[in-house]
């Protein structure tokens, strides 16, 4: 016997079509009052106070950083292979052939265009479009079920076409729908990866641009510092001040060919080591963790 239902969206149908944003806003409800409860807690708090949380904070993002790269690689990968059919036929032997395409489609659309794009902005408008495609999938898949369900109801308990149309019902209810969740899952969970990496790719980006213009702000100067320091050959002024000028532009070099020879993913590290901890990002950490586990 199926447990009573108290209201609409207990109805697992009507969960699906009217109600799909229950939940997220139910955790939305939950993570903003949670928040205003941590600041209660945290505002008069200084970074002396929480030391062995700023501590454990660093050691949780670093975790979390790498979770997130290395799900982003996998999930890049994944959906860069233009045809993932046999990914789908070891977990749905009898797969709706219609909707692989259509997977394949998208697929063949990742591996097309996503290697091209150098932006994280287009990049996230791309991944972001697959996900309404996959959707629209989903509420198209919804509305078949649901009308072949009312020519059932409308053409009564004798109709000839009851027994096929209810069986292309069950395949959608327990193969279509499944194999659109599992793909509709993956492409959430690359865009969230991909969300955490484009913040520090965009600060690296911006290093590398503020790095470049102390270089060309350095180099300018250089003629004239050495063109003093070679006429005033005895003023010790002139001289320190070159010698301290060449050594600048030197350890900017070094600092940027060092960074420039590691991986993305120990140049993307760099940035989390030397960032300062705040009570401010101590609280969100809090909230982040908190929204994971809803």
């Amino acid at each position: 016997m199926s447990d009573p239902i108290y209201f609409q969206w207990q109805n697992e149908y009507l969960l699906r079509t009217i109600y799909p944003l229950r939940e997220m806003k139910l955790r939305d409800f939950l993570v903003y009052y949670y928040e205003i409860d941590l600041w209660a807690e945290y505002k008069h708090k200084t970074r002396e106070d929480i030391k062995p949380e700023i501590k454990a904070h660093q050691v949780a993002k670093e975790n979390q950083w790498n979770d997130a790269y290395k799900k982003h690689e996998q999930l890049r990968a994944y959906f860069l292979t233009r045809d993932i059919t046999e990914n789908y036929l070891k977990a749905f032997p009898d797969p709706d052939q219609d909707f692989l395409s259509k997977i394949n489609g998208i697929h063949r659309s990742f591996s097309t265009y996503f290697p091209g794009y150098n932006d994280t902005r287009r990049e996230r408008y791309f991944i972001t479009r697959q996900i309404s495609l996959v959707e629209k999938l989903h509420q198209d898949i919804i509305k078949e079920i649901a009308t072949k369900q009312r020519y059932i109801r409308n053409m009564g308990p004798g109709w000839v076409k009851t027994p096929i149309y209810e069986k292309e019902i069950e395949k959608l209810n327990t193969i279509t729908l499944k194999m659109l969740d599992r793909e509709l899952n993956q492409l959430y969970d690359f865009l969230a990866a991909f969300d955490k990496l484009a913040k520090r790719r965009d600060e690296l980006k911006k290093w590398y641009t503020q790095t470049e213009k102390e270089h060309n702000q350095m180099e300018h100067m250089l003629p004239s510092k050495r063109w003093n320091a070679k006429k005033y050959t005895d003023n010790q002024k002139y001289q320190k001040e070159l010698v301290e000028l060449e050594e600048n532009i030197k350890q900017l070099d070094h600092r940027v060919k060092r960074v420039k020879n590691l991986s993305e993913k120990e140049q993307l590290l760099t940035l989390t080591e030397t960032q300062d901890i705040t009570v401010k990002d101590v609280v969100r950490g809090k909230v982040d963790s908190y929204r994971e586990a809803l």
